[in-house]
């Protein structure tokens, strides 16, 4: 968390439980970033500009 007291960071605990949510969160964006990015090569490509 930003802005604690004092300007500082704060530091929490998170369950290890927990991890696998954000995770495959990230994992899922990931991987719509990279069909999102081969899929603008490959157009750029049929454009002629790849």
């Amino acid at each position: 968390m930003r802005s604690g007291k004092g300007d500082e960071d704060r530091v929490t605990t998170f369950s290890a439980a927990l991890m696998p949510l954000p995770r495959n969160r990230l994992d899922k964006v990931k991987l719509i970033q990279s069909r999102q990015r081969l899929e603008f090569r490959v157009s750029a490509m049929r454009k002629g500009n790849g």
